[in-house]
């Protein structure tokens, strides 16, 4: 399924050896799921953010998830920033997706493999 307002697409997979209610009850926790942005990195340019959630821990419709971090930047508009942006902005989603499912499998003590897409 491809989304045209977004024309790039990274996935990562975990295998799982665990029961689907307890992997998903997993990757349903926002901080879970957005653990790795809580590491200072050298993908996030030695920032890190971190995150906070309401009573329902972010699993309702409606629910609060509050992100605390910054880190100053302009999208770029010409050459070679805008070709340097397509070049290492495929670069960070894989990176990103690969941070989630390896600390799902983590989590899980389980192999984790990368599907490209």
């Amino acid at each position: 399924m491809s989304d045209q307002s977004f024309p790039f697409h990274d996935e990562s997979t975990a295998l799982a050896n665990a029961p689907v209610d307890r992997v998903f009850a997993y990757l349903d926790d926002p901080r879970a799921l957005a653990a790795h942005m809580g590491k200072s990195s050298t993908m996030l340019l030695g920032s890190r953010m971190s995150r906070d959630v309401d009573a329902d821990g972010g699993r309702v419709s409606g629910s609060k998830i509050r992100m605390h971090g910054s880190m100053n930047y302009s999208l770029p508009t010409n050459a070679p920033g805008s070709w340097l942006g397509r070049l290492l902005g495929g670069v960070y989603a894989r990176w990103c997706t690969k941070q989630m499912a390896d600390e799902a499998a983590t989590h899980f003590n389980l192999l984790c493999i990368k599907k490209s897409p």
